[in-house]
């Protein structure tokens, strides 16, 4: 069974200026491994919350998140704001997540905190 709360019917947009504005309104909170509160953030909790901020919920590690079924295969040169990135040896070793912006950068939380940073590869 399905509960309601658990669906969302109409996401909100992306906006590229809402994700900026919800990842930048964290300054200060730590890289914290495993994190997803704002007692710190990783990567992965970094983009949930970023994601649940649209009204969606996902998993919580990058590796589940990649494997959602939420999450659909972009080519990269179809990539819009707020489409998810993942990172890894292979498709079936994610170890990083980030979130795309726009050109040719994504955000993302690392040891070195919500950064921004550019795909010189797109």
């Amino acid at each position: 069974m399905v509960q309601s709360g658990d669906v969302v019917a109409d996401p909100k947009a992306v906006v590229h200026s809402r994700i900026h504005r919800t990842s930048q309104a964290i300054p200060g909170i730590p890289y914290l491994w495993g994190g997803s509160s704002s007692f710190g953030y990783d990567c992965s909790g970094f983009t949930q919350m970023l994601m649940r901020s649209r009204g969606i919920n996902m998993p919580r590690d990058a590796d589940k998140q990649a494997a959602w079924t939420g999450v659909i295969p972009v080519d990269r040169k179809a990539l819009q704001p707020g489409d998810l990135l993942f990172f890894g040896s292979s498709a079936k070793a994610i170890t990083h997540t980030g979130m795309y912006i726009g050109n040719g950068q994504f955000i993302h939380d690392s040891t070195k905190g919500h950064s921004r940073s550019t795909d010189r590869s797109a």
